[in-house]
């Protein structure tokens, strides 16, 4: 049984095991179980090619206005405009001028924003911000999930229906009559309710609940209602499958 087990382990680390400069002999140990998990664990610990290099250029004030802004909209692209922009929204949603995380990296305002942005339009994982942004992957996680908690904080009065100001009555009557003046049969309709489906990788735990049988993908979904005026009124989620 014993035997067996060994070459169990042996057929299923085997292709892990081998890589361009590491070839690790499983039929050397063959009798000890133990080894071959070693081996792997050395592996991935001592090869240095399984991240990529940190490179590129840090998202500074400087460097932001030393690129063509067509590059600059491109790289940040869900802001409608170009650095000013940048600038003013990291002002106006108070984001301290130097913003630590939890492990004490430090990051300008701008610079913190800009790689929040990059990360919520990229379809890859953080190391390919990593390679381009100039910082390692640890701290780009460790700032996004920090300005993401620190924005959700600051602005949750606004996250929230805000009956004082977006969805105060005198404006849902605005709305109103801005969507009968284009057409609409009804008087009383001052949004317009869009879901989003988000697919996601297949969980290693609550699989059944995160599935989705109608797209037939795992997936958190969100709802949102969408003003006249392009703004979003009222976001709602995640929620899974």
């Amino acid at each position: 049984m014993l035997h067996g087990l060994n070459r169990l382990i042996g057929l299923i680390l085997a292709p892990l095991l081998v890589s361009e400069d590491h070839i690790f002999d499983l039929h050397k140990h063959l009798n000890d179980p133990v080894q071959p998990l070693l081996a792997l664990a050395d592996t991935f610990t001592n090869n240095e090619s399984l991240r990529p290099a940190v490179g590129g250029a840090q998202c500074t004030r400087e460097w932001l206005w030393s690129i063509p802004r067509r590059d600059c909209k491109w790289c940040f692209r869900h802001v409608s405009t170009f650095i000013e922009e940048l600038e003013d929204l990291a002002r106006c949603l108070k984001i301290p001028k130097i913003f630590r995380t939890r492990n004490r990296y430090t990051f300008e305002r701008v610079e913190a924003l800009c790689l929040l942005i990059a990360w919520f339009q990229l379809a890859g994982d953080q190391c390919e911000l990593s390679m381009k942004y100039n910082r390692s992957q640890t701290a780009i996680s460790e700032v996004v999930n920090k300005l993401v908690e620190f924005l959700d904080d600051r602005w949750a009065h606004l996250l929230e229906f805000d009956h004082n100001g977006l969805l105060m009555t005198q404006r849902l009557q605005l709305y109103a009559d801005a969507i009968h003046m284009k057409g609409s049969l009804l008087r009383l309709i001052w949004g317009f309710i869009d879901c989003t489906i988000r697919c996601m990788c297949r969980p290693s735990w609550w699989q059944q609940q995160v599935y989705n049988g109608h797209k037939k993908v795992h997936a958190l979904k969100f709802q949102a209602i969408r003003l006249p005026d392009g703004l979003i009124g009222h976001l709602f989620g995640p929620i899974e499958g």
